[in-house]
């Protein structure tokens, strides 16, 4: 693995809350005959950017931030950074899509066509993450100049260099101060307890908005360069002397995408104190991901299908079980075939795969019924849970003749 570039000076500069302290107002005389608002903002202009902004204090924020910005380029490239058009999301502003999460994309696409950077995949509603309607305003990035779904004024279109979507520091401050507060009634801990932690150092939110501000600044850095069109190495260089982080490979984004989509759709974990996992039988790049969620074995309903499977588990030392039967319900045979590689004592987790998922459900449902002494309803209730389907008829039937 390669060593990750060493942080930028400033970088952590624009993790401080201080950047807009500042007392002094940088602001510009109005030109004349230019644009002056735009929707339900106000156009601040000063020599570092021109700033799109509701309220003054989150445009002479993102000023200083662009102020920032402006003098590390230049620094790092020996190139003047000529200003850019900043979009300012603050409390209660709204979001380019009524729906967060098609915000978040059109945002991810828009930073994607104006860096040149390759698009990731389409986010989704993860339940383990934090609100999407607070993560979604905090989403930072570059926009092409041409997104005329925005109808950004022609004049300041004209002068700008590049233009960029940010969050504000108070957004940023408040939503993350929610996302921890949520977090906090999620998993039950006390408000005296939370309050307590923090005094000792153990409030996650600090370091959370670092996080963020961090890359908001890598974000207004990373559209900058792009505006500069130097040469690939030429750039390659400058974002290592700024600290940013090398471009994300494509194979390696839809690979992820995939894993993520596995695990979401085709993936039935075992309930409290189980150790039956299901899944669609995966093949291909799913492969390793299924043998890695197996605690101890997979067994494969569909062994002849491929032998990706098999491979994933000898190269992760996993057992590897195939069973093959030939009628609608695994027969006691083929039971006694599973029970000699998982019914040994304290054998730990095992994961079914299945091309229809119905049949996995059923193995896993008869072998809790009739080798793990489950009552029917225990083994029914294992089979509704990992999606016997058209098969709980035969199953039930089964069940009520033992």
């Amino acid at each position: 693995m390669p060593t990750p570039p060493p942080r930028s000076p400033w970088l952590l500069l624009g993790t401080l809350s201080t950047l807009g302290a500042c007392a002094s107002t940088p602001w510009l005389e109005p030109t004349a005959n230019r644009a002056t608002t735009w929707r339900h903002c106000r156009v601040f202009e000063s020599s570092a950017a021109m700033v799109l902004a509701r309220e003054p204090e989150a445009a002479l924020e993102l000023h200083h931030l662009a102020s920032a910005a402006a003098a590390a380029i230049a620094e790092a490239t020996g190139l003047p950074a000529a200003r850019g058009l900043v979009l300012a999301i603050g409390p209660g502003d709204p979001l380019f899509a009524a729906d967060p999460l098609q915000h978040v994309a059109q945002v991810q696409r828009w930073h994607a066509q104006a860096t040149g950077a390759p698009e990731p995949p389409p986010p989704d509603a993860d339940p383990a993450a934090p609100p999407i309607e607070l993560l979604a305003p905090l989403t930072a990035g570059g926009v092409p100049k041409d997104a005329n779904d925005l109808a950004l004024p022609a004049d300041l279109l004209a002068e700008a260099a590049f233009v960029v979507v940010l969050p504000s520091e108070r957004l940023l401050r408040e939503n993350v101060d929610r996302m921890v507060e949520a977090a906090r009634k999620a998993h039950g801990v006390p408000g005296w307890q939370a309050a307590a932690l923090s005094m000792f150092g153990a409030n996650p939110a600090p370091k959370l908005r670092a996080l963020f501000a961090e890359a908001r600044a890598m974000v207004l850095t990373d559209a900058w360069l792009a505006a500069l069109q130097m040469p690939a190495a030429q750039r390659a260089t400058a974002r290592a002397k700024l600290g940013l982080p090398e471009p994300p490979d494509p194979n390696e984004q839809r690979a992820t995408g995939a894993a993520r989509r596995f695990l979401a759709e085709d993936v039935v974990l075992p309930e409290a104190g189980g150790r039956f996992a299901s899944c669609r039988r995966p093949s291909g790049v799913d492969a390793p991901l299924a043998a890695m969620l197996a605690p101890r074995c997979v067994v494969d309903l569909d062994p002849d299908r491929d032998q990706d499977l098999a491979a994933a588990c000898r190269e992760q030392g996993k057992d590897y079980c195939p069973l093959r039967y030939d009628r609608l319900l695994p027969d006691d045979a083929a039971l006694e075939r599973l029970a000699a590689v998982i019914g040994q004592p304290h054998y730990g987790g095992v994961l079914f795969c299945a091309t229809q998922r119905e049949r996995a459900a059923a193995v896993l449902a008869c072998y809790a019924f009739h080798r793990e002494g489950a009552t029917a309803a225990e083994a029914r209730a294992l089979a509704v849970r990992h999606g016997a389907g058209a098969l709980l008829p035969a199953l039930e039937a089964r069940f009520a003749a033992r």
